[in-house]
């Protein structure tokens, strides 16, 4: 039966990616830039407008019998 790959018992405890609770000596640990906003993706549809749409396509799907 194959083994899963595992590191070298040296390298199993390097962390593979930075520790931001707890970075290691020297590791300087980078935000995300605060003055940046999310990107604004326009007005969202609320949640009977979703149910709606999601009733349209079923009825849509039954009449094309798929």
């Amino acid at each position: 039966m194959a083994r899963h790959w595992r590191a070298p018992a040296a390298d199993r405890h390097k962390p593979t990616s930075p520790n931001v609770a707890n970075p290691a000596p020297g590791q300087t640990i980078t935000c995300r830039d605060p003055s940046k906003k999310p990107m604004d993706m326009g007005p969202q549809p609320d949640q009977q407008e979703l149910v709606n749409m999601a009733i349209n396509v079923k009825i849509a799907i039954r009449e094309e019998k798929w």
